[in-house]
């Protein structure tokens, strides 16, 4: 089960053998890249980021997850100053959707952004088999929506894909940690938002749609209102236990209310490192 967001929890965090990729979805036009990972992921070490997860500017009817907003996406000078920072970009391919046509009006976006370290987000196999023909030099991660529940459907994936992202859920199953191999190849969150405890997982595709042009931003479904579940916030995981079992690779999301929370946790970060 998640912890609170306390400093004291939060400090295994920056155990030096951690990487993370981490979300970019509050990112705006006014904000630098190194003040948004600074604001948002304050607990962390910038040098653990391996990656940031985001959308680009330019539209692509393929993107999946969330709705494309140019406005919080990562534009020309964004992406500059990520690759001077070390970090490379990791963009959600995830729509439900797949065809050749939206494949084609996705291809702008795929070939400028195909560069050694970059990696695309992938829930159709299909798709991941064609970005493994066409585009080399992407690393290819199975997304969290392919709900890979057994050793056997991720032995599987990992024949095709680089890495895979295992559901939020999976993350109270250690019988079934303590068992998948390889854990470099195995990514899983190390906090979580309303996706940890959501039956459903509706939005997923209203989200796919509106990202193809095919409903309008309207659209958007969500299970909330309909099928009873907890409602945590945004919780963190103990990531030792994790750590100890072998995994070295998370996903961080925003925390809820992020600009808000993340200024109040930036704070008292800074209080507990002052000297005493």
């Amino acid at each position: 089960m998640g912890i609170a967001p306390t400093i004291t929890d939060l400090a295994p965090f920056r155990h030096p053998d951690l990487r993370y990729t981490v979300s970019g979805r509050h990112i705006d036009g006014q904000t630098s890249v190194s003040a948004y990972l600074k604001t948002f992921f304050p607990y962390i070490d910038p040098t653990q980021i391996e990656s940031v997860f985001a959308f680009v500017e330019q539209h692509a009817p393929l993107y999946g997850g969330r709705v494309h907003q140019p406005e919080r996406a990562f534009n020309p000078s964004h992406l500059d100053e990520l690759y001077r920072l070390g970090v490379n970009l990791s963009i959600p391919f995830t729509n439900h959707f797949f065809d050749r046509d939206a494949y084609t009006k996705s291809l702008p976006v795929l070939d400028a952004n195909h560069r050694a370290g970059n990696s695309v987000i992938l829930m159709d196999d299909e798709f991941a088999r064609q970005v493994r023909q066409d585009f080399p030099l992407y690393r290819r991660k199975g997304s969290v929506i392919k709900k890979l529940l057994s050793p056997t459907a991720l032995a599987k994936a990992l024949d095709l894909y680089d890495t895979v992202v295992l559901p939020m859920e999976r993350n109270d199953d250690f019988s079934l940690l303590q068992t998948l191999e390889p854990k470099e190849s195995i990514q899983i969150f190390a906090n979580a938002s309303c996706a940890y405890t959501c039956p459903a997982k509706i939005c997923y595709p209203s989200v796919s749609r509106i990202n193809r042009g095919e409903a309008p931003a309207d659209a958007f479904a969500c299970s909330q209102p309909k099928i009873a579940r907890d409602m945590l916030g945004t919780i963190f995981f103990d990531i030792d236990q994790y750590r100890e079992l072998g995994f070295t690779n998370f996903k961080l999301v925003p925390v809820q209310n992020a600009r808000k929370s993340a200024r109040a946790l930036a704070q008292r970060l800074t209080k507990l490192e002052q000297p005493r």
